[in-house]
């Protein structure tokens, strides 16, 4: 849930432009729990990077 949200917020924040007006750049750090464990969000973000890879790191 935690992941999620924050998650939101980075791609609400792209999508206003907040990014882009200030020229500022957003960081979602991830703690993961553990090596070989899959996570809701990673295909998520896979498919932004794809999508958009100007914007994802």
């Amino acid at each position: 849930g935690k992941s999620q949200a924050a998650l939101g917020v980075v791609l609400r924040t792209i999508g206003l432009g907040i990014c882009e007006q200030k020229r500022t750049r957003v960081l979602l750090l991830r703690f993961l729990k553990g090596p070989g464990r899959a996570y809701d969000e990673d295909a998520a973000i896979e498919a932004l990077q794809q999508g958009f890879p100007h914007l994802i790191d």
